[in-house]
């Protein structure tokens, strides 16, 4: 376990906290500014600014889950899906968000989302714990 001294590259309190303590963090998945499910984007590609895991869906999400098992990216556009923090701010991705559903090829529900593409600077703010991990591999 690595230790902190102060705040690593700048970053906020509760980051080292989420790393240094394993404190999950919940982040909360919309599509039209109605909540769709939550994740904890416990995986993550650091150098390519993508954080991804699997997705607790709320009742909102059967509602659209057609259309994302289709995976019909013109009608998914305009869903206008987000990813926001626990304190609300939504997370821009420069790529996007994507939700991959396999319930049905699993007979379970199995649910991924994916954020591809957000800056550097946001992803060492809210993921940092996957730079780390990245990093310690070439150690």
């Amino acid at each position: 376990m690595t230790s902190f001294t102060g705040t690593p590259n700048g970053l906020g309190k509760w980051n080292a906290i989420v790393f240094a303590f394993g404190v999950s963090v919940k982040y909360k998945i919309y599509a039209n500014e109605e909540l769709i499910g939550e994740s904890e984007l416990e995986r993550g590609d650091s150098p390519m600014g993508v954080a991804f895991g699997a997705m607790e869906p709320t009742e909102n999400y059967w509602q659209y889950q057609a259309i994302i098992r289709k995976q019909d990216f013109d009608t998914i556009e305009k869903l206008n899906l987000q990813v926001r923090t626990e304190q609300d701010f939504a997370l821009e991705p420069c790529v996007g968000v994507g939700i991959e559903d396999l319930s049905e090829e699993a007979d379970e529900t199995l649910i991924e989302i994916a954020i591809v593409g957000l800056e550097r600077a946001l992803y060492e703010k809210y993921f940092v714990h996957h730079t780390v991990t990245y990093e310690a591999q070439f150690k």
